[in-house]
């Protein structure tokens, strides 16, 4: 008869609950390539940013005016108060977009 309140049976127990149910071979690979898929989708965005940045320049230079898409004169009318600055959204969304796939 088995002792359910022996130590090696407890172990034995908390051990075969908590197993992964993939082979650490599968784990390692998706890994893999997780990692190259965002080597890809960084490189994917660098070149857009790269791509795009004249007219960053010319909006921080004011050289160019900023317009949001014709479908969303004012995105921010729900708001109580004044639109936001929506350059700084602009900019914010870009650049909060790459420092994560960086961190990654």
């Amino acid at each position: 008869m088995t002792n359910w309140d022996s130590p090696d049976e407890r172990y034995r127990l908390y051990s075969a609950s908590t197993s992964s149910t993939y082979p650490p071979n599968s784990l390692t690979r998706s890994s893999g390539i997780f990692n190259q898929l965002v080597y890809v989708l960084f490189g994917i965005y660098c070149w857009e940013i790269l791509n795009t940045m004249h007219v960053e320049k010319a909006l921080f230079l004011r050289i160019r005016q900023f317009q949001w898409p014709q479908s969303m004169s004012r995105p921010f009318s729900f708001l109580p108060w004044s639109d936001p600055p929506l350059e700084v959204l602009y900019f914010l969304c870009r650049y909060t977009l790459l420092l994560g796939l960086i961190g990654l």
